[in-house]
């Protein structure tokens, strides 16, 4: 579990959906550099807080450190979450380091949630992948506009053809290929393919690290939304 993992309170939860997932809120994925809510959540709903937090869902392959402790000292690690699920049936997903926040750096979560810990019940592992299996199953077979809560997208940065000299000499070149992606050659020039949430980001931070790197950089990029059927927008800055 490591990276950014920061989501404003009740945004779109786009953790494991980064289009964002319908009914599932999250609260408590803070991050170092941004502001929170403090205060006092009572003696009870801390000690419900701790005794949920025990059991983990959604575990990930390595473990994240709390970015709100100081570096010298010993930084509680997290790894997986917690669903809630309301009476009024809205799910609230909260990393299991909340409990440290809340009890280490009384971190205060939104009333809602705090209501879910005192009359929701937590959801199984089953459950919570039942969900995300069914909204990715919508996205990949018939996504609509409104399906995608948060603006995501499909991009490839194009290079020259002439930069390289085929495609195993680009692979090997392009520093830091981007997650979740892939590359390859069109009339248009070599190209690496990713998903983001920001095409203009993602271009810059690869232009960045080619010319870090001394090899050529990406000349623009293609980009539409993910999902849909649309045609891609260029961009040649």
């Amino acid at each position: 579990m490591g990276g950014d993992m920061y989501m404003p309170d009740l945004s779109p939860y786009i953790y494991h959906v980064p289009t964002g997932l319908p009914g599932v809120l999250p609260v408590g994925w803070l991050g170092g550099g941004h502001e929170f809510p403090t205060g006092n959540v009572g003696f009870l709903v801390r000690h419900r807080i701790q005794r949920l937090f025990k059991h983990a869902v959604l575990l990930c392959a390595g473990l994240h450190a709390c970015e709100l402790c100081p570096v010298y000292c010993d930084c509680a690690m997290g790894n997986g979450e917690v669903w809630l699920e309301a009476p009024d049936g809205v799910i609230y997903a909260a990393p299991t380091l909340l409990a440290h926040y809340v009890e280490r750096h009384h971190y205060l979560p939104p009333p809602e949630f705090i209501d879910a810990v005192r009359r929701g019940r937590p959801l199984t592992e089953r459950e919570c992948m039942e969900r995300i299996a069914a909204h990715r199953s919508l996205l990949e077979t018939d996504a609509k506009p409104e399906d995608l809560l948060v603006p995501y997208y499909e991009v490839r940065l194009m290079w020259r053809s002439d930069s390289f000299e085929d495609l195993v000499g680009f692979h090997a070149a392009v520093p830091h290929v981007p997650r979740r992606s892939w590359v390859g050659l069109r009339d248009f020039g070599f190209y690496c393919l990713a998903q983001t949430h920001d095409p203009s980001e993602l271009f810059q931070d690869m232009c960045a690290k080619c010319d870090r790197a001394h090899v050529a950089a990406p000349y623009g990029y293609r980009y539409r939304r993910a999902y849909l059927r649309e045609e891609e927008r260029v961009v040649i800055p």
